[in-house]
């Protein structure tokens, strides 16, 4: 598996302890980088993109909206998770924090949804293969 996927996955992990552990903000951050990473994995796994060249996150979901969402590889309401995702992550990381569990447990929930699709989509284009 590629390594922004290894990521997402454990960042996925990650966000599910948190969670339980009644780190809302922490569950939070994590299911965006899950978002965020699995994004990563799918451009250069499915579209070639050289993620490195990105210079900001707001560029990368920009990139993955039209490469990816677009272009009818995945359904928008799919692609428009990772947007919600970093807007929460935003308030939670730099704003007043999530006080929520609900919209804490929605946000994880999102997440294993967005990084499910990123997988599907990658396996069904074929392109499930190690970097080395």
């Amino acid at each position: 598996m590629r390594p922004h996927l290894e990521k997402a996955e454990q960042s996925l992990r990650s966000a599910e302890l948190l969670l339980g552990a009644g780190d809302l903000d922490g569950a939070v951050n994590r299911a965006y980088y899950a978002c965020y990473d699995a994004a990563r994995g799918t451009l250069e796994a499915v579209e070639g993109v050289d993620t490195r060249e990105i210079k900001s996150h707001a560029g990368l979901i920009r990139l993955f909206n039209l490469r990816i969402v677009k272009q009818g590889l995945m359904p928008l309401a799919t692609g428009r998770l990772i947007g919600r995702e970093e807007q929460l992550h935003l308030f939670a990381d730099y704003g007043d924090g999530v006080h929520e569990r609900a919209e804490a447990e929605l946000a994880v929930e999102q997440e294993k949804q967005f990084v499910a699709a990123c997988l599907s989509l990658i396996k069904i284009q074929g392109k499930e293969t190690k970097e080395q």
